[in-house]
This record gives C-alpha cells, sequence and structure tokens, in this order.
C-alpha cells in the first residue's frame, strides 16, 4: 500500500486534481472488489483435510501485521509491506472464503484507524485494494487448486501463484495511485517494488503452508514458526534500513553534483531546496540568507507543494529572528517532530502552516550565513526523527559550500576565528561542552541584577551521587565518559533560555530564568528523573543519581557566592536526606550544614578514640523463636552530643570515604564475637551461630573489600559460611557489573548474601537472578501493614513466594507484635527479627539472651517500640559499666 500524501485540488490547466484521481481510482478498485466478492467468492467453499480457524483470530492478525509494518522509500514514493500475506496464505485452507475477507478488511480498519490514524482518501484506498487482493487470491487459488485436498502439492502450488498474484496486484494500485497523485508516471519503480512484493509474498505463503501442515498433523509444532516469521520481518526491516542509508548518500551526490557548476546562486539555491525536498519526502523547503552585516534583513528562497520563488530580500520577523538565534547556539540540526510538546519555534512553523520540520544552519568558515528549513513530511509513514536531523545537518554542511561565492580577508576570518574559539575555551567546559563556572558567574550575575528588578530567577547546583566510586574502580577515562553523558542528559533536560554549566569534577549547575512558582522544582525533577536511567559505557550498565539543591534569586542584596554557597547547602541537605532527590534552600539548612559538618570531623578519630561500638539484634525461627542469626549494628557515643543516630553519621562517613575502615571494623568484631559465642549457642546442638554485617555500596565498589573479608574470617576462625553481607537493592543495582563480579568472588569463599529492605529499591527479578542472594529482608513497612485490622498482606506473601521460588530464606525484619508472627507462621515465614523478639543488646547481653537468661516474650503480650531515649539510657548504662 502506498503511504505518500496525495495533492489535491486541480491541476494548472483544469485537469482533475491528484486527490480527484485517488478518489476515481479508488472507486474502481472497490467495485472491481465488490464485483469479484458477491460474483465468486462468496460461493467458494472452503478446501478438505485443513483445520479450521476461528475468524477471530485472523482478525487479530489482520491487526497485529498492519499496525506493525515495514516502509521502504523510493525516492518520494514510500510502500508499505506487511505480513499479512501470510494471514491471507493461510486462510486460503483455514477458513471460508467469504470469511477471509471480512476478517481481513476488519483487521485492517482496526490498525489503520486506531493505531496509523490514516486519512479517510488513504484509509478508502488502502482498505478497497485489500479487499481486491484478497479476492483475487481466493478466485486464483479455487481455479488452479480445484478440488485438491489441504495436503495435495497441487493446492500448495495454487497458494503460491495465489498470493504472489495478489501481492502483484497491489503493488500496481499502489504505483497506479502514485502516479495519478503526483502527475506523473512512477512506472519506472515497478520491477524493483514488484521484486520486493514477490519475495516477500513466497516467503509469507511458505510459512503459511507449513502452518497448515503443522494444524492438520501436529498443532503444537506451530511454535517452531516463530523464529521463521520473526526473521522475514527483521530480514524486511534490515533491507529497508539498508535501502535508506543508499538512497540519502545518493541524495547527496546527486543534488552536490546538480548545483556544482551551477553559476547562478538563485538557481543553485532552488535546487538545492528541491533536493531537500525529494530527501526528506517533504512538502516545503526555506532558505534564508543573510545579505549582509544587518541582521533584521535577509534574503529568503521557498519551494513548497503549492509553488516556487527566488531569492527575495525580505524583513526578518520576530518568529525568524528566533529561529535564527535557535539555530546559531545549536550545532546540531533543530527537530520539531508531530506530536512534540509546546517550543518556541512553534510560531515558525504556524506561520507557514507546516505540522512538523527541522532547522539547520548554513555555516562558512567564520559564521553562520543562513538558514535551512524543512518541513511537512509528506504522508502518514512517520515524522521527522534523529536520523533525518542528523542527515539535514550533513545536507547543510554541503550546501553551505555550495553557497559560498565570495571569501572574505583570510586573515581577518582566521582571526575571528581564532577569537571565538579562545572565547569559547574560556568560558566553556571541554569535557562535556557546557558553559564552564566562569560563563556560569556571568548568568548569575544578571539573574541577581534581574532579581533586584523583579524577575525571578533561581540556581540549581547538581552533585552526582557516589561518583567517586566510579572514579575510583573503572578509571578517570570511563568516569569522564561518563561525565559527557550526564552533560547531555542535563542539556536536554532543560527548557528553552535555561543555562546549564559545568562546575568542575561532577558538580554542575543550571541558571533557571523567569522562575514561575514552582519552575525550579520542575526542573529539579525532571533532571533527577533523566539520569535515574541507566548509562551503558564500554558494554557495561552504570546508576547514576543525583542530588539537587535549589535557590532563589530574590530581591536581597545576594551575591554571586552567597548564592551558589546556598544551592550548595541545599543539595547536602537533599544528601542527606537519602540522595536521589531536590531540596530548596531555608535558613535552617545553614545549621545542619554546620552541625554535620561538625559531625563529619568528629567521626574521622571516632574509631582511635573507641567510640565507636557494636550491637547486635538476633534472627530467630519463627518455628521454636530460637535465635540463629546476629545483626551487627553500629553505634556511635559521641563525647559531647551523646548517642549519634546511625542515619545522621553514616551519609556522612559515606560521602567521606571513611565507610570503609568502618566497615572494616564492623566486620572484625562481629566476626570475633560470633567466634567467642560458639559455646551459648541456642540453636541447638551442631547449629553454628551465624552474623549478619550490612555493607554500603561505597565499600562493595572497593577494591581490597574480598582481600578485607577473606582476612577478617581468617583472623576471627570464622566459616565463612557462618558470615551474611546484607545490601539493599539500590547498592546492588549501582554498578551491576561490578557488584555482580565481587557477590560471586564471595560466594566462592563461601560467604552468604541477604537483600535487606527488599521491595523499597528498583531492582529486577531478572538482575535478582544474576546474584547469587540466599536470604531476602522483608522491609518493616510491609511487616507493619501486618498489625493493621484487617492485615495488609499483598506485599509480604508475595516476598514470600518469590523467596519460595528463588530457594532463598526470607527474614521478616520490624516484627513488634504477636499477632504479626502468628500471620508471618501461617503465611510459612521461617526467620523474624524485631523488638517483638529482642532490641539491639551489647555483647554481654548477647551471651545471657543466648544462654537463656534472656528469653523471647511470650505470643500474645505486647512490647513497645524501641525509641531514641532508649538507645540513650542503654548508652549511658554501658558507659556506666
Amino acid at each position: 500500500m502506498s503511504e505518500r500524501a496525495e495533492n489535491s485540488g486541480r491541476g494548472a490547466h483544469g485537469r482533475l486534481g491528484g486527490t480527484a484521481r485517488v478518489w476515481l481510482l479508488t472507486s474502481g478498485i472497490a467495485a472491481a472488489a465488490a464485483a469479484l466478492y458477491f460474483g465468486v467468492v462468496i460461493d467458494l467453499a472452503q478446501p478438505t483435510g485443513a483445520a479450521s480457524v476461528p475468524w477471530w483470530v485472523f482478525v487479530a492478525f489482520f491487526f497485529a501485521a498492519e499496525a506493525h509494518v515495514v516502509h521502504f522509500h523510493f525516492r518520494r514514493e514510500a510502500h508499505t509491506f506487511s505480513i499479512s500475506e501470510l494471514g491471507v496464505a493461510l486462510g486460503l485452507f483455514c477458513i471460508a472464503p467469504w470469511l477471509l475477507v471480512v476478517a481481513h478488511l476488519s483487521g485492517a480498519l482496526l490498525a489503520l484507524t486506531l493505531r496509523r490514524r490514516q486519512r479517510t482518501i488513504k484509509l478508502a484506498f488502502n482498505l478497497s485494494q485489500f479487499a481486491l487482493s484478497t479476492c483475487v487470491a481466493l478466485v486464483t487459488f479455487q481455479v488452479l487448486a480445484g478440488t485438491a485436498a489441504a495436503g495435495d502439492p497441487r493446492a500448495w502450488l495454487a497458494a503460491f501463484a495465489a498470493v504472489v498474484l495478489s501481492s502483484l496486484v497491489g503493488v500496481v494500485a499502489v504505483t497506479v495511485v502514485i502516479s495519478l497523485a503526483e502527475g506523473q508516471s512512477h512506472l519506472h519503480e515497478f520491477p524493483q517494488v514488484a521484486a520486493v512484493a514477490t519475495l516477500g509474498s513466497i516467503a509469507d505463503t511458505s510459512i503459511a503452508l507449513l502452518a497448515v501442515e503443522f494444524l492438520r498433523t501436529q498443532p503444537l509444532g506451530l511454535g517452531l514458526l516463530v523464529v521463521p516469521v520473526a526473521a522475514v520481518v527483521l530480514a524486511f526491516y534490515a533491507y529497508s534500513r539498508q535501502r535508506a542509508r543508499h538512497e540519502h548518500l545518493e541524495f547527496l551526490y546527486d543534488s552536490m553534483r546538480t548545483t556544482h557548476g551551477t553559476r547562478d546562486i538563485d538557481v543553485a539555491v532552488q535546487e538545492i531546496l528541491r533536493s531537500a525536498r525529494r530527501m526528506f519526502r517533504a512538502e516545503h523547503a526555506e532558505i534564508v540568507l543573510f545579505t549582509g552585516a544587518a541582521t533584521d534583513r535577509a534574503a529568503r528562497c521557498v519551494s513548497a507543494s503549492g509553488g516556487e520563488h527566488g531569492l527575495i530580500d525580505t524583513e526578518l520577523s520576530q518568529q525568524e529572528q528566533i529561529a535564527l538565534a535557535v539555530v546559531v547556539s545549536n550545532e546540531q540540526a533543530v527537530l520539531l517532530p508531530k506530536g512534540r510538546g509546546p517550543d518556541d519555534l512553534d510560531g515558525l512553523l504556524e506561520a507557514r502552516g507546516l505540522k512538523d520540520g527541522m532547522l539547520a544552519a548554513l555555516r562558512n568558515d567564520s559564521r553562520v550565513i543562513g538558514m535551512l528549513l524543512v518541513g511537512d513530511r509528506a504522508g502518514d509513514v512517520s515524522t521527522f526523527g534523529p536520523d533525518d536531523a542528523k542527515l539535514l545537518e550533513t545536507f547543510a554542511g554541503h550546501a553551505s559550500l555550495l553557497l559560498e561565492n565570495d571569501q572574505l580577508e583570510e586573515s581577518l576570518a582566521a582571526l575571528r576565528e581564532l577569537q571565538e574559539q579562545l572565547r569559547h575555551q574560556a568560558y566553556h567546559d571541554a569535557l562535556t561542552g557546557l558553559p564552564n563556572r566562569a560563563q556560569l558567574a556571568e548568568q548569575l550575575a544578571q539573574a541577581l541584577e534581574a532579581g533586584r528588578a523583579g524577575s525571578a530567577h533561581a540556581l540549581l547546583f547538581l552533585d552526582l551521587d557516589d561518583f567517586k566510586t566510579i572514579n575510583d574502580s573503572l578509571g578517570h577515562a570511563i568516569g569522564d565518559r561518563l561525565l559527557g553523558q550526564v552533560g547531555d542528559r542535563i542539556r536536554a533536560g532543560l527548557r528553552p533560555g535555561d543555562v546549564p554549566a559545568r562546575l568542575g569534577g561532577d558538580e554542575f549547575a543550571v541558571v533557571i530564568r523567569d522562575a514561575l512558582p514552582g519552575a525550579a522544582e520542575e526542573v529539579a525533577v525532571r533532571l533527577v528523573e533523566a539520569l535515574r536511567a541507566p548509562f551503558v559505557l564500554a558494554g557495561r550498565e552504570f546508576s547514576v543519581r543525583c542530588s539537587v539543591g535549589i535557590a532563589v534569586a530574590d530581591s536581597s542584596t545576594l551575591t554571586v557566592d552567597e548564592l551558589l554557597r546556598r544551592a550548595d547547602v541545599a543539595m547536602y541537605s537533599a544528601k542527606a536526606a537519602g540522595k536521589d532527590r531536590y531540596s530548596r534552600y531555608e535558613a535552617a539548612m545553614d545549621d545542619r550544614v554546620k552541625h554535620r559538618h561538625e559531625l563529619g570531623v568528629a567521626l574521622d578519630g571516632a574509631l582511635d578514640r573507641c567510640e565507636i561500638s557494636l550491637r547486635y539484634q538476633p534472627i530467630v525461627r519463627l518455628e521454636d523463636g530460637r535465635a540463629i542469626i546476629l545483626e551487627a549494628l553500629v553505634r556511635w557515643r559521641h563525647p559531647q552530643h551523646g548517642f549519634v543516630e546511625p542515619n545522621d553519621f553514616l551519609p556522612i562517613a559515606e560521602a567521606s570515604g571513611l565507610i570503609i575502615p568502618l566497615t572494616r571494623y564492623v566486620l572484625r568484631g562481629a566476626c570475633e564475637a560470633v567466634s567467642r559465642l560458639d559455646g551459648v549457642l541456642s540453636g541447638g546442638e551442631g547449629e553454628s551461630l551465624c552474623v549478619s554485617v550490612n555493607v554500603s555500596p561505597t565499600s562493595l565498589q572497593s577494591t581490597s573489600f574480598v582481600r578485607d573479608v577473606t582476612e577478617v574470617l581468617g583472623l576471627a576462625g570464622l566459616d565463612a559460611s557462618r558470615l551474611i553481607l546484607e545490601v539493599t537493592e539500590t547498592g546492588l543495582m549501582r554498578d551491576p557489573v561490578r557488584t555482580g563480579h565481587v557477590l560471586r568472588a564471595l560466594h566462592r569463599l563461601g560467604v552468604q548474601l541477604a537483600l535487606d529492605d527488599f521491595g523499597t529499591g528498583h531492582s529486577s527479578l531478572d538482575r535478582l537472578r544474576d546474584f547469587p542472594v540466599t536470604m531476602l529482608k522483608i522491609a518493616k513497612p510491609f511487616v507493619d501493614r501486618l498489625a493493621d485490622d484487617p492485615p495488609e498482606a499483598t506485599f509480604v506473601e508475595a516476598i514470600l513466594r518469590l523467596g519460595e521460588a528463588l530457594g532463598v530464606k526470607v527474614v521478616a525484619e520490624g516484627i513488634e507484635h504477636g499477632r504479626q508472627v502468628t500471620i508471618l507462621r501461617e503465611m510459612g515465614c521461617q526467620l523474624g527479627q524485631g523488638f517483638w523478639f529482642a532490641r539491639p543488646l551489647e555483647q554481654a547481653g548477647v551471651g545471657a539472651f543466648l544462654s537463656g537468661a534472656v528469653v523471647p516474650l511470650r505470643i500474645g503480650s505486647r512490647q513497645p517500640p524501641r525509641t531514641r531515649a532508649d538507645d540513650a539510657l542503654d548508652g549511658a548504662a554501658s558507659a556506666a559499666e
């Protein structure tokens, strides 16, 4: 079928226009199809010996086939191929002939209206030629096959002939309708299109005949046809892509050869525009050339379906000046496809009646000399895409060379070019191409001045979370490439007029102009979400997050440095709140940042001053309440501040790199403690007590982590199978490839792996199978819902079933009620942990607990939740001891 847009109206000499001619042809095809259907097809019988297939299966097949098609472009002519012939060939045997025509039209009608949204004239033509082609296939098959049964080779040959003939009927109809619509013959393309259609029909029919035989003898064998069908579709798709590349090169060569010898610039420009319209199958092409030093006047040349005109001196409209500013500031072509969101250049297209378009700058050695606009993609096949934009850049580059008639003074041009390069280097980051800190300072100064005049502007400060880990583990080359991609995503996520910059390292900033209430937050959310998508470098996938701080340039007497400081403070507040988010500056943040800084300084020597200690919370068997695992929990007693929450100091340790020696300390202390407790086990004779330790993403990325674990186990004399390392889903997915290597190395040592807070991260089941996980820990929020009335057990039950399917143990965290224990037992949960059984215990308390001096409370009683005061009191008691 054709995917060309037809011209409408009457021709120049009073003849019928393209649209009218197409309607006449469509009416003739529809009449022929109706005559065949009611005169012959409706009385035909289904061949004997074949299995019958329900009519709705064919409707669904034809819908899918016409919804997903392969396009072949022959110059401005576009043909669409699908695997509908496969359905026709199968229908020759497996459904009543009259019903096959109805099913084909029904499925195609749904696809062309709901999926491809074709216009009325194209819809009518396509349905008419579908009906005619299907009727031709049915009549041809009945004539050649006669009374042959489904398994008769004569019926097979008849099917091949019928499908090929019906396909050629479609090709003829498409070629004729294109010729009528454009008023010129396209028969020279017929042999090539017919050859492609014939090969496709033969392939489709072969697969269909196999399906008929499988349905007749062994229906289960239909599954074997999936690969051949996919291969046919992929082969057609690959061929269409390769042909498109060949056509592009041929167009470039022909258009440049045609215009190269032309001395008249007016003729050259018109030929360039005609070539652009043919190359991009566009209804409109336009060139705007600067006529001199003036910036408000230009020479314009247009080639469109409604007519052409040569270069005309004209005044640039405001829309055109905006468009020129946009293309000048973009090294790449500007893409404005159908279905886009609001854009500053919409007015330019609307003024010309264009639905979509592309713009590219025309440049000589020293400056921009004009702009090339291509618009209104012909037909319903598609709109302009990234490949078209890249091709337009190449085309514009060649066109610029052809339009350069007078050379300016080479020395002056070279000097200007050198000055521009130096300026660009002085104000742009070499790695990402973004503005640098110097240009950001100028932009901020302008924003602050505008803020004093009443305009609202904002500054976004972005810092990549844990980027140092990637740099240290994979090298600066990979890190630099990653930063380049981050810069691209930041640039793509901004509004027109917003200014991105790279400050250095993994720090970026964005100046938000005219920041209406909520505008800065919207941009921040968009950037955070953009960076969440995985990055792929050197065949590896990386997960990178960012924290964003927002500071508003209001009417106060802010300086550039103060605005940067405020945004920086807000960014650190976002990190402290859990990273991968944004935070807006508030005055109270200054006190929190000061406190955080003091904690960071104090934490640096906390290990040496013996301020860090360990506590242990038992993990018990829900069947009998016996403790079989101890989870090691780190605590910090600050000399002045007292007990410091882990959530307050662990992020500081993670950001500063202190988490690595801290993790080593916890591992050593936990393994030695469990080794000393071997004589007082509560898990039963012959059952060894295990210990679990939480491991941060930074520790997993450390090159010495596996060696550290091996050394600790050896010094403690502890078997590796008794050590469980707990990792969060987010930590697991930060760098899945490297993390997988580390965890598999630990697994080979015999160390177990637990996935902590399962259900709150973003891992997938496929990813989960890639890691040697031996235990899942259900996050406390899910367990809390079991205490509701009525209890909400959906998530817990789903995780338990997942653990059963994966063959891993499941631990329910945060149990505080006897009712939760009862429900978990009934659901088949094996292990539990929480204040219901025991609070975090010091080493002496662990020994008493395991020896029976301390026992879990009975079901039915209630143990109060633990508070900060409890931890503070325990800390004071330990200090007194």
